[in-house]
């Protein structure tokens, strides 16, 4: 029984972060590059002929370095373009027609929303309206800004809602991510992009869109907070922000007020699992 020796190239190599390393875990008496020599080494030799030992430099093929390529980077623009791609198409969705195609007409609650606006361009403020069956105040702000800026019209109106429509897909990919990471991420901001019910209070002049956008950079910033080996004074502005943000939320819809819930059942959550951080940043 004989093994035939296959003569040539020696294995090709490859660096990376962790330094060279063989592209072949033979070693060169059973090297997998194929070669022209009949040469062959006896059973049980572990030696190779004096044929092959005594081959010539100069007739050896030189190795050949192999790089890896980056693939980190060019993942991260994939995904950036993609995230860039997935809010066009929201913006697309919020904006095309808003005023001539979809929805017709305008609804009883964007006139009522309408005329709240207008009153507070007229000197009528408040935190909470009685009008219209009660409406938190915080949108009728930023509607009337936009009214002031463009124009007592439909598209002023509905701009607020459209906008901050399309903020929630950003918040959506950014909060998701710090979950569930990069992949999930792109799911969650391309179903808040094109879902229906997204979309619909999208482009209404209602303030109902306005209170998934303000809760949820109001988590974004409660997670970052988590952030192991932080300083005790970012960790406690971001919880600063984090607060802000949901107490803000209260003036944007209705629902809001069952907000605090989420945040009581978190922080006893966090007493349970997490104790020791909770007395930590606890004041």
């Amino acid at each position: 029984m004989t093994f035939r020796l296959f003569r040539g190239a020696k294995a090709p190599r490859y660096r990376n972060a962790f330094g060279d390393h063989n592209l072949t875990n033979r070693d060169a008496n059973t090297s997998r590059h194929i070669g022209t020599s009949d040469d062959t080494i006896p059973e049980g030799s572990l030696s190779p002929p004096a044929s092959a030992a005594g081959q010539s430099k100069k007739n050896r093929t030189p190795n050949t370095e192999y790089r890896i390529p980056n693939t980190k980077g060019s993942a991260i623009w994939k995904s950036r373009l993609q995230v860039v791609a997935i809010l066009l198409i929201g913006a697309f969705l919020r904006l095309y027609g808003l005023i001539t195609i979809s929805p017709p007409g305008v609804a009883h609650d964007e006139v009522a929303n309408w005329l709240i606006s207008r009153g507070v361009l007229a000197g009528n403020h408040a935190v909470y309206f009685t009008r219209a069956y009660g409406h938190e105040a915080g949108f009728h702000y930023v509607q009337a800004g936009a009214i002031h800026l463009l124009g007592d019209n439909l598209l002023a109106l509905r701009l607020p809602a459209a906008f901050g429509g399309l903020l929630v897909v950003a918040v959506s990919y950014a909060f998701v991510r710090r979950l569930f990471g990069r992949d999930v991420a792109l799911w969650s901001a391309a179903l808040s992009a094109t879902l229906l019910y997204p979309v619909f209070y999208g482009r209404l002049a209602l303030r109902a869109i306005w209170l998934p956008l303000l809760s949820g950079l109001s988590a974004i910033f409660w997670t970052q907070a988590e952030t192991p080996n932080l300083k005790s004074s970012i960790v406690n502005l971001k919880l600063l922000a984090a607060g802000t943000f949901a107490g803000l939320s209260l003036y944007t819809y209705l629902a809001a007020r069952a907000l605090p819930i989420f945040y009581l059942a978190y922080l006893a959550y966090l007493w349970l699992a997490h104790r020791p951080w909770l007395k930590q940043h606890w004041r």
